[in-house]
């Protein structure tokens, strides 16, 4: 379940940030400002843990950047990230046993069932805005197991980068806060290979590794290039 999903473009064409479906997408001041109010805000220092909701009702990243992990073996594996702005998938059967750790500090939004089932009465748009979050995040885990086949390592790791530089609204500096082994796990690669092509990728000028994960993108087009599509 990764969060692969890019706007179609021809060859040429400079990246874009693409339109998300996202909790108060469509809602007007009041609206948004009646969410926040019935909602329980939760607040993660980098490492604190919560758990995704496992029924109706949403859990929003008002601030910062979250790692979903499942557990394997005698610890847990990092498959994927949720940005500042967007909505945590809900648990499910295949999503058993999963964590969410704050990457840095973050905020949340949580609404249980029976607040979100009054506010959707009283503002049917976000009925509409979770339907559609819901189909977003069962496009992009899709997608991402389809890259997962058909990619190669460099593909990949443009691919992470791309991704989350499009997600995070084309900001200069991709904060992913991940260790190269974290990068790796949800790539399916060993971290040697993702610190090679990080390498590369900042020898050719396309990318500045910074301290904490922060990866500075000088050359979004080239970064595009490389994602193999």
């Amino acid at each position: 379940m990764i969060a692969f999903k890019l706007n179609p473009r021809q060859a040429g064409d400079r990246p874009r940030p693409r339109k998300r479906p996202t909790l108060f997408r469509n809602l007007t001041a009041s609206q948004r400002a009646m969410v926040r109010w019935h909602g329980t805000t939760v607040d993660l220092l980098p490492g604190e843990t919560t758990s995704p909701l496992s029924g109706p009702g949403f859990l929003f990243v008002d601030r910062g950047v979250l790692c979903e992990e499942i557990p394997e073996g005698c610890g847990s594996r990092v498959f994927a990230l949720v940005f500042s702005g967007e909505l945590v998938p809900p648990a499910s059967r295949n999503t058993r046993g999963v964590t969410l750790r704050a990457v840095d500090h973050s905020r949340l939004i949580r609404c249980d069932a029976a607040v979100f089932q009054g506010l959707v009465r009283d503002i049917p748009q976000l009925r509409l805005n979770m339907i559609r979050a819901h189909q977003d995040h069962i496009e992009q885990a899709v997608r991402g197991q389809i890259i997962l086949g058909r990619k190669v390592a460099s593909e990949r790791v443009a691919t992470i980068l791309a991704d989350a530089w499009v997600r995070l609204g084309c900001a200069a500096e991709i904060p992913l806060g991940l260790s190269r082994d974290e990068m790796g796990q949800i790539l399916g690669l060993a971290l040697e290979t993702v610190s090679r092509q990080l390498r590369r990728l900042e020898m050719d000028g396309v990318v500045e590794l910074r301290s904490r994960g922060a990866i500075l993108l000088r050359d979004p087009q080239a970064l595009f290039q490389r994602m193999g599509d």
